[in-house]
């Protein structure tokens, strides 16, 4: 083979098309200009959010707002069991000992919703208007919609019963079966 037919990729020599430009200082130079980049607040997305940033922040402190919430409930149906009102107490209790743990998340909160509401729509037709039956509907109402969370026994479950679905079709007819 002769040395003229070799192509050399050594990046020391220039090429034909390279340009020679004044190199900056390799250590320092990323780290300046990420310093000066200003992030300028978008007005757009302030004003009228999409659907991802809202759930993406909520995703964010989902278990804190979850463990949140199950304690009021809990705490609200122990106050109520106290006090007397044995059927809106042990529905609370219910309602927060299901959502404290993660389990059937979104028919149990969407459920407890729905009570919330016949109990405050009661309430207010029997002339004694009780808020904290409709905040405690608003926040079941957001659990329901949104769901558990990644930590949570809706996750476990799921991510069993995938794992058996996936085992079941092992072997040579695996292809032969579409998940």
């Amino acid at each position: 083979m002769k040395i003229n037919e070799t192509i050399s990729v050594n990046p020391s020599k220039a090429t034909l098309g390279h340009v020679e430009a004044p190199s900056t200082s390799i250590f320092r130079s990323q780290v300046l200009g990420n310093e000066s980049q200003v992030h300028n607040v978008d007005t757009l997305q302030l004003l009228f959010p999409a659907t991802k940033n809202g759930l993406g922040e909520f995703n964010k402190y989902s278990v804190p707002l979850r463990t949140l919430f199950a304690t009021i409930l809990i705490v609200t149906g122990i106050s109520l069991l106290s006090a007397g009102s044995s059927a809106i107490a042990i529905c609370s209790l219910c309602f927060g000992a299901f959502l404290a743990i993660g389990l059937l998340t979104r028919p149990v909160m969407l459920s407890a919703a729905v009570y919330y509401c016949i109990c405050g729509a009661l309430s207010l037709r029997a002339g004694t208007p009780d808020l904290i039956l409709f905040s405690l509907m608003f926040g079941s109402l957001i659990f329901g919609v949104v769901g558990s969370g990644k930590y949570s026994c809706d996750t476990l479950i799921r991510s069993a019963v995938k794992r058996q679905r996936r085992n079941r079709y092992q072997g040579y007819k695996a292809f032969h079966q579409a998940l």
